[in-house]
């Protein structure tokens, strides 16, 4: 009996060739979103290079999918997201500006509050003007309430009426403006010379005598009762 071992069956066809690191990479860049640009080139580059190999490299599929993903990116994600992005932000500072402009009401009538409860412990006077801001602090729930949202300078952004400095409150008619929005200082007086030459919120905000506080135009802030 023979013990040769069988002959060998070759079976025909050719080894796969090493997957293209580029393909690879194209369709990374493809998904990534933001380099779906270098995606696409980068897929055209492996695709073409594939084509040369004679089968050396493999990873057609690979570089067809990264081109497709990438230009879908390209063409169509990042163009609608930008479209978006520029709907949204137009809306999301006019919001910011209103969310601003309710928190300096609140800080106005809050010093209005403020200067009345001095008032009522300092003989029914009002602040004095050269230190008028000193003398609330200890009125005031938080430090911020000197400070507008919209005021880049970090310094109080509001000013006192001189005109009211130790006045009698029985004594100062109640729609006269007390505290009024000024480039920004730390005990500032005055009066409608302090004024900002625009409202940082669009319009003017003041605060009365009697704690009422309003936001107003220009043409309204022209008529103000400024003397008791």
């Amino acid at each position: 009996m023979s013990t040769d071992a069988p002959p060998t069956i070759q079976t025909g066809g050719t080894p796969a060739g090493k997957t293209s690191r580029l393909a690879i990479a194209s369709l990374v860049l493809g998904i990534l979103g933001c380099t779906s640009l270098v995606g696409l080139i980068v897929g055209i580059i492996a695709l073409v290079k594939i084509s040369e190999s004679r089968g050396r490299l493999a990873g057609r599929g690979l570089a067809i999918a990264g081109i497709c993903v990438s230009a879908f990116m390209f063409l169509v994600v990042i163009p609608l997201t930008a479209m978006m992005a520029g709907m949204l932000l137009p809306a999301l500072a006019k919001a910011k500006q209103r969310a601003q402009a309710v928190n300096c009401m609140s800080n106005l009538r809050q010093l209005g509050v403020a200067a009345r409860t001095y008032a009522q412990s300092s003989g029914d006077r009002l602040p004095y003007a050269t230190n008028w801001s000193d003398v609330l602090q200890p009125h005031v729930s938080r430090q911020n309430v000197f400070y507008c949202p919209a005021e880049k300078s970090q310094l109080c952004g509001y000013g006192y009426n001189a005109a009211l400095s130790g006045r009698v409150v029985g004594d100062v008619d109640p729609l006269t403006v007390m505290f009024f929005e000024i480039p920004g200082g730390w005990n500032v007086s005055g009066g409608p010379e302090q004024l900002l030459h625009e409202g940082r919120h669009g319009n003017f905000s003041v605060v009365f005598a009697d704690g009422s506080a309003q936001q107003l135009p220009l043409s309204a802030v022209q008529n103000l009762r400024w003397d008791p």
